[in-house]
């Protein structure tokens, strides 16, 4: 497996952080810096993989170097980060904003799966999910299910 990458964009007072491939024993955070104010944005979408030694790097990581006046959110949050983020306490700080993540289709009738969108404010707050969306299998164009419990995988929106 290739090594995993972290860039960081700096636009003014908000910084991107971007994870790609596996949050796994071979990510190294040791060169990379928060900044000491403003808005970091951690993109996941990229992230394909997590292990617990990842994880543990992860956490100390974000343990460690935070400062307390910067403002941590979370975009395009993957279905492997929201299944660790429900059940390993302390994966992200708190206090910080989870601003989108992905939910899971499916279909049955031609076991297709995609990968849906959630946007804070237009499709969940801090109260949990609106309403769930109704997507079309764009093979038979009936609705996809959600593939996942829905009580189970949206668990987190009441802790953050």
């Amino acid at each position: 497996m290739e090594k995993p990458i972290i860039s960081r964009l700096d636009k003014g007072s908000e910084y991107i952080l971007r994870l790609e491939g596996a949050l796994s024993e071979d990510i190294d955070f040791s060169e990379t810096q928060f900044p000491n104010e403003g808005t970091l944005i951690i993109e996941l979408d990229q992230l394909i993989k997590i292990n617990s030694c990842g994880i543990r790097n992860w956490i100390k990581w974000l343990e460690i170097k935070k400062p307390d006046q910067l403002k941590l959110i979370f975009r395009n949050c993957p279905k492997i980060f929201i299944e660790q983020l429900n059940v390993i306490k302390g994966i992200i700080p708190k206090g910080s904003i989870i601003e989108s993540f992905y939910v899971p289709y499916y279909c049955e009738k031609d076991d297709s799966t995609k990968k849906v969108l959630y946007k804070l404010n237009n499709d969940f707050d801090k109260k949990g999910i609106k309403q769930l969306k109704t997507i079309l299998c764009e093979f038979c164009q009936k609705p996809m299910e959600l593939d996942a419990l829905e009580h189970k995988y949206f668990a987190f929106l009441a802790r953050t």
